[in-house]
């Protein structure tokens, strides 16, 4: 059985670059973790964050819910968002 992997967003020359105390306590947490870039899944490290708006934008537009309550602890899925029209 291959090792779990995680894609990571902070890249140096294209790998996986461990920056702040979440990075560490994964590794050291996760024996064998196995953590690469998003580069590898083809969306480069600077597209990321651009990438979930774009993904929570559209969850919004079509009245889907935006969040995971067993990830993030909320009670309720929620659409999150709102669209204000000019």
């Amino acid at each position: 059985m291959d090792p779990p992997a995680l894609a990571g967003c902070h890249a140096n020359n294209g790998k996986w670059a461990a920056s702040g105390q979440l990075d560490h306590a994964l590794l050291e947490n996760m024996p064998g973790l196995a953590i690469e870039s998003t580069a590898a899944y083809g969306v480069m490290p600077e597209w990321v964050e651009a990438a979930a708006f774009a993904w929570l934008a559209r969850q919004q537009l079509a009245g889907r819910p935006g969040n995971i309550p067993a990830v993030t602890g909320a009670t309720r899925t929620v659409s999150l968002g709102q669209l204000f029209k000019s």
